[in-house]
């Protein structure tokens, strides 16, 4: 279940938040970080700790830029089984996102196809494939 920002409050409001939905639920429950759709942001510290310690098992990033949240995310946690951290922004930054570490994308992306060969060229650590694909998608390539 995807779970949004409230657009008020702190940090320990918003733990508190979250951990009172995932206490009244028996099902995943997902962050979706999209301050251009909620105007709410949360901190990348939250994000960690709600993994760690708030019973939450994934994160969906759409704050631009992603690549730069995921990083100090996972870092965060003890192990990477606590929290999947995923893309978005219709798969535009896929790439830089699997390089920071993320565990994959929820996109609309209009060609699933393309998604799914840069993942395949990814995981099979053929870089310059996974790129070129990105490229070819995209029209341009950011480095993370």
């Amino acid at each position: 279940m995807f779970v949004a920002l409230p657009d008020t409050g702190g940090d320990d409001f918003l733990f508190d938040y979250y951990q009172s939905v995932a206490e009244s639920v028996s099902i995943p429950l997902t962050i979706h970080d999209f301050p251009g759709s909620s105007g709410a942001r949360i901190k990348s510290g939250l994000v960690g700790r709600l993994g760690r310690e708030g019973h939450m098992h994934a994160v969906k990033m759409e704050e631009h830029p992603v690549g730069r949240k995921i990083t100090p995310i996972l870092e965060q946690l003890n192990d990477a089984d606590q929290m999947r951290v995923f893309g978005g922004l219709g798969g535009v930054y896929f790439l830089e996102e699997l390089q920071r570490g993320a565990a994959g994308t929820l996109t609309g992306f209009a060609f699933p196809e393309i998604v799914v060969a840069i993942y395949d060229h990814f995981v099979k650590v053929e870089f310059d494939m996974a790129a070129e694909c990105s490229i070819g998608t995209c029209g341009f390539y950011l480095t993370a």
